[in-house]
């Protein structure tokens, strides 16, 4: 069996979902919470490594480097949501993985 690949990109992000339902493209290799967000969204998507990804990412945020403060608390309030068990409580609750 051959098997023929080509890589397509399409701008904005958000549009790729819409594109794999419509069968004009097959797949989409995102972040655990995209993509358990886009298959709420959009009911003729699968994403069978929900529950199993292959990867454990962190997510990031991106801030001025101005803005020391900022990252201080925003560090200080993900540490805090990661010990208490919030992120994983909110990832359940709005993302239901």
């Amino acid at each position: 069996m051959r098997i023929s690949s080509k890589r397509i990109f399409i701008m904005p992000t958000a549009a790729i979902p819409d594109c794999i339902a419509a069968g004009k493209a097959d797949v989409m290799i995102t972040e655990t919470v995209e993509a358990a967000f886009y298959t709420r969204q959009v009911p003729a998507l699968a994403a069978p490594l929900l529950a199993h990804p292959f990867t454990r990412e962190a997510f990031c945020i991106v801030m001025s480097r101005k803005r020391a403060d900022m990252v201080r608390v925003v560090n200080l309030v993900l540490a805090d949501f990661r010990a208490r068990g919030i992120l994983q409580g909110m990832a359940k609750r709005y993302f239901d993985y």
